[in-house]
């Protein structure tokens, strides 16, 4: 009887843990979160970004889910996607968030594509992230961007796991003479283990 009991509780248990995991998307406005995210990505990366929804994921782990993503370019190389992708997951660390604290533990890329342009002065488009202003360009050299303060250094970024899956990368490379090299390479996945921005990583990747 007494072990009827208990499964009873348990299954109750389970039931009501199930149902309050359920209940979190609709306890949260997912416009709100959306323009959040849109706006402190901006202000980190400076560039433009375009998030078509937001969803909140339970199930398959808790997290954020941004589908079809854009992050414009640099519009002194293209007034174009610099990265575009079908969605993009985060999902951040338990033990941290229970205490207030966001930590990233992993994210996963679906089909992105990357277009890498490097100019006739030899510079890559991805030079200028989180150093440009947004919609710089107009006539405003690279090197008017501020310094960062002497002696100050950045924050090491940390990441446990990162899977790209079905990505494509086009690298367009301009001569000094003006005559444009474009490579196009689809169908790349990479799993990237212990990334940190200060110590070495692993990293399976297949074309």
């Amino acid at each position: 009887m007494k072990a009827k009991k208990l499964g009873i509780i348990a299954a109750v248990v389970v039931f009501v843990a199930v149902a309050a995991l359920a209940a979190i998307p609709f306890l949260i406005d997912a416009e709100s979160l959306k323009n959040r995210l849109v706006k402190v990505a901006e202000r980190v990366l400076n560039r433009r970004l375009s998030v078509q929804a937001v969803e909140i994921t339970v199930f398959t782990g808790l997290g954020v889910r941004l589908n079809r993503a854009v992050l414009f370019d640099d519009i002194r190389f293209a007034n174009a996607p610099f990265v575009s992708l079908n969605s993009i997951t985060v999902r951040p660390r338990l033990l941290p968030l229970l205490s207030g604290q966001v930590e990233v533990a992993s994210v996963a890329l679906e089909k992105p594509e990357i277009r890498l342009i490097q100019n006739q002065q030899r510079v890559w488009n991805f030079e200028s992230i989180d150093t440009a202003p947004v919609g710089a360009g107009k006539g405003t050299p690279a090197t008017n961007a501020p310094a960062s303060p002497a002696g100050k250094s950045a924050q090491p970024f940390t990441l446990s796991q990162m899977d790209l899956s079905d990505g494509t990368v086009v690298i367009s490379k301009r001569s000094a003479s003006g005559a444009l090299e474009e490579s196009r390479y689809e169908h790349i996945n990479l799993k990237l283990r212990n990334f940190s921005t200060n110590t070495p990583a692993s990293f399976d990747l297949r074309l």
